[in-house]
């Protein structure tokens, strides 16, 4: 859920330097590697510019992104 990413960002002063709004969270979907496109969409509606391997990061700390990342990246 982005509220339990947002604490867990804050609590180690990692969230000043990410656009929160635009990332994809659990709740959006059950399955993590479809989040990656659909943060990649919040972030090109909102920045007006494409997001592909090189300009995206994901961070998480479940196996579940770890397979979304391997998922992605083939």
């Amino acid at each position: 859920m982005r509220e339990v990413a947002v604490c867990k960002l804050e609590a180690f002063d990692l969230d000043s330097n990410l656009d929160l709004e635009v990332g994809a969270y659990g709740f959006d979907a059950a399955e993590r590697p479809p989040l990656v496109a659909l943060a990649r969409e919040r972030a090109a509606h909102k920045y007006a510019q494409t997001f592909g391997p090189e300009t995206t990061v994901l961070i998480g700390d479940t196996p579940a992104v770890l397979r979304a990342v391997l998922n992605v990246t083939r």
